[in-house]
This record gives C-alpha cells, structure tokens and sequence, in this order.
C-alpha cells in the first residue's frame, strides 16, 4: 500500500474493517497488517489504525487466547502511539492499554521468562500515567478508565473462592513468588486509587471529572471489597454545597452541574445499598443520600438564615442615641439660601441626605410618621430650636445685604402663591449667585428668574454606551418594583371590566412591571434594530431564569407580547420576520427552553405543561427541544406527558409532536415504552413501519 494516495489507503483499511465485522476471526488477519500503517507519518492513517485498535479489543467473539497474543502484539504499537501529540490518538491508546494492560499481566503471570514483555508493559503504564494531567478532557477520561484497570489488576480480589469470579484478572492470579511481580505493585495500587480520589477533595470541582471517576469506582466497589472502605470514606465526605466551580462558570451551569454530581453520586451508593457491597456504610450511606436529595437549595436557605442572624445580632448592637443633630450649626450653610439649607441638619457625607421627591408619596408618607413616632423627643426639641436659631440669623442679616434680591424657591410639593411669606424674602450678592449655580443639586438651589430669561439647559448626548447603560438600568428599576407590596388602582372599575378592551393594568402588582417593559419591547422599541431590545430582553430573561419556577408569568406575559407583536406586524410586509431565525419569539422561546428542560424534575410536570400550554405558538424546533427531556430515564414521563398534552388539547402542534416521538420511537429503543402507546392511538402507521 506504500505506492497509494492517502484516500486509497483508507478506502482499502475501510474494506478490512468491514470484513472484520463481518467475520472476527479475521481480526488477527487485519491487526497484523495494520500494525506497521500505525507506524506512518500521514495523521489519518494513524488515527484510523488507533480507532480501530480501540474496537478490535471490545469484541465479545475472540477468545482469550486470541485477545491475549493480540495485545502482545500491540503492545510496541501502543507504546508509540501513546506519544503522539495528536489528542484523538492519545485517547484511543489509553482505551485500548486499559484493555490490554489486564491480557499481557495475564500473559507474564503464565510465563515467567517474559522478562521483555514485562519491561514494555511498565512502560506501557509510566506512558500512561504521564497523560493523567493532559489539557485535552477526552484524555483525562480515558486515563481514569486506564488508572481503573491498573488498580484491578494490581490488587487482590476477594479471599472467598465462591466470590471469585474465573474472569477476574489480578494479584491473585500471580503464583507466589513470581520472579517479575512483585507484591509492591497492590501498594502503588493504593497510591493510584488515593490519587484517583483526591478529585473529591478539590475545592474547585469539575463535574466531568467528578462524573467520569465516579463511574469508574463502581467496578471497584463491587469486585475489590478491599477498597471499599477506602472509596466510600472519600465521598462521603465530598459535599457539593461547599464547593465551587471555576472562575467564568455561570450560575445556571454552575447549578446544573452540581445537579449531575449529586445524581451521579445518588445512583452509585443507591446501587451500593441494594448490593450490600459494605454493610458497616449502610447507615452513613443512607444519611448521605438524604441530605443529598435536599438539593443544594436547603444550603442557600442557610446560608440565607445565617447572614439574616448575621444582620440582627449587628442590628442587636446599638450606640446610645444622640440627643444633638449631626449637623447642629445655627447659622445657614454655605451657599444659595433655601428652604433645603435651612431644615438640613445632616452631614453631606450622610447616606440620608437624598431626593426625598423621588419616592412615591404614599412610601413617603409611611416613613414620615414611621420616623415621627420613633424620634427622640430631646433631639426633636433640639433640632427645632436650630432650625429657629437659623431663620432669626437669616432674618438679622437681611438688611445688611446688597438691594439685589432673590426668594426662596418654591417647594415643588407646594403652592406658589397661598403660601408666599413676604419675611422669607433675602437679598444675595451677585458673586454669591453666580457660585451657587455650580452646586450639584440646581433643581433646590437655583433662584427664581423671570420667565423671559429661563430656558432650559441643552441635554448633552449620550454615548452608545451609556444609552446602553440607562436602558439596563431602566429594567433594573422595573424589575426592583416587583417587590413593592402596593396595590395602587390605576383605573375605574368600569374599564377593568372590558373583556379584550380593557387597560393592561388596572391594578399595580408585583408582577405588573412585566407589562411595562414588554410593552416598552415590543411598541417602544419596535424600530430597534437589536441593541436597545437585546439589552432589555437579556435582562429579563436573566431575572426569569433566577427562579424560573415561581416566575412562569413572567415569561408568559414576556413571550405572549413578543409573539403578538410580531403577529399584527405582519400585515406589513416589510417588517415582519422573514423566518423564524429573525423572529424574537422564537428565539427567545428556545434560550427558555434549552435553560429549563436540563433543570426540570419529576414534581415540575404540571409546571412545564402548563407553561408549554401557555405559550402562544409552537413550532417543530421548539417541541424538538423536548427530546432530551424525553430520552433521559429518570424524567421521560416529563417530556411525554406534556407532549401527550399538546397532542391532546393544542391541535397545531399535534403534528410537530407526533414527528417526534416517532422519531424517538426509532432512534430510541429505551423509550419505546412511552412511545409505543401514544402512537398506537394517534398514528399507528409509525410503529407498522
């Protein structure tokens, strides 16, 4: 094959392994002549010689004599290949070493002169172990899968000859006193499997690594009791909610992997229960699980309650209250006078002194006589008398100022003319004036001036990035008014109670600022071309996916707005979406989708078909997102009860429904059981076919 193209190469070593599953006895045939290929400079021979390697040792119909001369044989090849920078090859040689590694130990136990084989296999091993800290994760997998067979057959099986298992490749199969093993390998075993486990001692976990050694210490468990104790100790201290993921990973990643880990971990010593493989565990096992099944949102709950006792044992700490105001000064502050300047009496560093006007009246009220009947009656004495002492300074300087006068401005919660007092009337300098207008607050400390003079200031232009950054706090500030427990009427009975014609909002309710901002979406910004919009929708959508349990209105009201804006906008050819790829209901539909079906358990049911129940429209691709849902075998009757549901009560996705589940019904024999009965009644041809 040497005078061959590349394509030709393969194309022949194609046809070998199509015969060889035709037929495995001719797999010797084929390793053979592949052995030297393996050796080529071309990088797909090597990857095709390395892949089909990895399968030739997984095939149940060779005997054990055959796989044994096999794996001598490759064991040279694999020694090479194992040093190959390329990670596809790397991954392939370290399953296919963990298959060899146990048939050549088995080799060198019946033949003690296999001084040559024994030192390759050493090697084998050391090449090995060397890719334990590789970048590439696929490698780090298949190394744990190696590092599980070297710990199999370098330590001893069970002592009982009725446990024993004829199959089982390990120290025990060793004679005694064999010249080439010796019994130190059952201590780096140790080593190994206590290397193996540090991975639950990490504080920054990684849930495939986790996962992946998870799965490999369950053949441990059951077929080296020796090493049970050893393993269990190392996860039962494992807990979830006191580790954290790497810096970059988003909290509804970092939640749903924790979720595998703990499911991960709930199957293996479910299985280790029902096995009896250590029965001294039981009870600690047993307690594990169900602090497990709590989730990682008890923990949150503590971690709430304890900085919430944190808060009160600070709040518990208390100074004696001062009978003096901060600011205590008889005289007026600085600047232009007002009636601002002559009632503070606070320090213009203090965390008080803001807006007051900002908040709606009836919180205002509320603090007032909140604060009112909390006050200390010496400080309010005191505070009064200051603010008398300043109006008889003020009043006292009066004369003595240029003619040049000025008010006090109007108080905009006021009346500007009933309440008029011909003694607040002072003069001011000129100089003063011009200084004055430089203070931050100009709404309270700017002086009245005729009205053929005023004119409002320009308003200066804001940068694309801070237009971004006042449209993120806008949503910001409507999402805060969702914890307002206010229930103000903004309409008369008569228009709540217009069917269709109604106002959106007839009562202000927590969830009320949904409306708003998806309003402001889809008709304010109804001209944006993505920047505004996304901003708005990423913020929403991030708030809905914090809880998205208790906050299905909110994506439905968001979603139902989107999906009717679109809906009237198509009478108009030119802005409607040419495809669901453009459409801002399908696309926001489907982030919701592929973020909450990974999240759903088996009590969300009703949940999730209420929600599919509520969305406005469905196509194939958004019911095609259930797949995943319905594949997995702990929630499937999940996903196939809220498609029997939209089969039965939405007749336009009846269809997109039926397509997939007889695509599962194909693809998917493990779910035949959920699928079979529903396409018996609704579309009997697919299960004929």
């Amino acid at each position: 094959m040497e005078g061959l193209s590349v394509e030709d190469q393969i194309s022949h070593l194609n046809q070998a392994r199509k015969l060889a599953d035709e037929d495995p006895n001719h797999i010797p045939l084929v390793v053979k002549g592949i052995l030297p290929i393996a050796q080529s400079s071309e990088l797909r021979l090597r990857r095709w010689c390395s892949d089909f390697l990895v399968d030739c040792f997984t095939v149940k119909e060779l005997d054990d004599d055959t796989r044994k001369n096999l794996a001598v044989q490759s064991v040279d090849t694999c020694l090479q290949l194992l040093k190959d920078p390329d990670y596809s090859i790397q991954k392939n040689m370290l399953m296919c070493s963990a298959s060899i590694y146990p048939l050549i130990f088995l080799y060198v136990c019946e033949d003690q002169g296999q001084v040559d084989i024994w030192k390759k296999l050493m090697g084998l091993k050391a090449s090995g172990l060397e890719l334990w800290n590789s970048d590439h994760f696929g490698v780090q997998a298949a190394c744990i899968k190696f590092v599980q067979k070297v710990i199999l057959v370098q330590s001893y099986g069970p002592r009982d000859p009725r446990l024993a298992d004829s199959s089982d490749i390990s120290m025990s199969s060793a004679p005694s006193g064999h010249a080439l093993i010796d019994p130190t390998l059952e201590a780096e075993a140790q080593g190994l499997l206590e290397r193996l486990l540090y991975v639950f001692a990490e504080e920054v976990v990684s849930a495939p690594k986790i996962t992946c050694t998870i799965n490999c210490v369950g053949p441990l468990l059951k077929s080296r009791p020796t090493l049970a104790a050893t393993i269990l100790r190392s996860i039962l201290s494992f807990d979830s909610s006191a580790k954290r993921m790497a810096p970059g990973v988003s909290d509804s990643r970092a939640e749903l992997e924790f979720k595998f880990i703990d499911k991960s971990l709930k199957v293996l010593l479910g299985s280790v229960l029902r096995q009896n493989v250590a029965p001294k565990f039981a009870v600690q096992i047993q307690r594990y699980l169900s602090t497990v099944s709590q989730g990682r949102a008890s923990e949150k709950l503590r971690k709430r309650i304890a900085e919430t006792e944190e808060d009160d044992s600070n709040k518990r700490v208390k100074l004696e209250q001062s009978t003096m105001p901060v600011n205590d000064s008889t005289t007026m502050p600085p600047g232009l006078s007002s009636y601002t300047n002559l009632f503070n009496l606070l320090s213009p560093n203090d965390p008080l002194l803001f807006d007051a006007k900002e908040l709606p009246p009836e919180i205002a009220v509320n603090l007032v006589l909140a604060g009112i009947a909390s006050a200390n009656q010496d400080l309010f004495n005191n505070s009064v008398k200051i603010v008398q002492a300043r109006y008889q300074s003020l009043q006292e300087q009066a004369p003595a100022l240029q003619p040049n006068t000025a008010q006090f401005p109007v108080d905009s919660y006021g009346d500007d003319s009933d309440d008029f007092d011909p003694k607040a009337i002072v003069t001011l300098d000129a100089t003063e004036n011009d200084m004055a207008q430089e203070e931050e607050d100009e709404e309270d400390e700017l002086e009245l001036m005729p009205a053929s003079e005023f004119s409002l200031p320009v308003q200066e232009k804001l940068t694309p990035k801070e237009s971004d950054r006042e449209v993120a706090r806008l949503v910001e500030r409507l999402i805060s008014y969702s914890n307002v427990s206010l229930e103000t009427s903004l309409a008369g009975a008569d228009d709540a109670n217009k069917g269709l014609n109604r106002v959106a909002l007839s009562d202000w309710k927590p969830d009320s600022w949904i409306v708003l901002a998806s309003r402001i979406l889809t008709r304010g910004l109804c001209s944006d071309d993505g920047g505004k919009g996304d901003i708005m929708r990423d913020h929403i959508f991030k708030y809905a996916m914090g809880n998205f349990r208790d906050r299905i209105e909110i994506i439905v009201t968001w979603l139902s707005e989107e999906w009717y804006n679109e809906y009237v906008r198509k009478a108009n050819a030119d802005k409607r979406p040419a495809s669901h790829s453009e459409s801002q209901y399908y696309k926001w539909a489907g982030k919701i989708l592929d973020q909450v079906v990974p999240l759903l358990e088996m009590e969300d049911s009703k949940l999730f078909i209420r929600l599919l129940s509520d969305l406005p429209e469905l196509d194939f691709d958004l019911i095609h997102k259930l797949k995943s849902l319905c594949i997995d075998p702990d929630r499937g009757q999940v996903g196939f009860r809220a498609l029997k549901f939209l089969i039965m009560l939405r007749p336009p996705a009846k269809q997109a429904c039926l397509d997939l589940i007889a695509e599962l019904y194909r693809d998917d024999p493990d779910s035949r059981p959920n699928s079979e009965p529903i396409l018996k009644r609704y579309r009997p041809e697919a299960i004929q076919a």
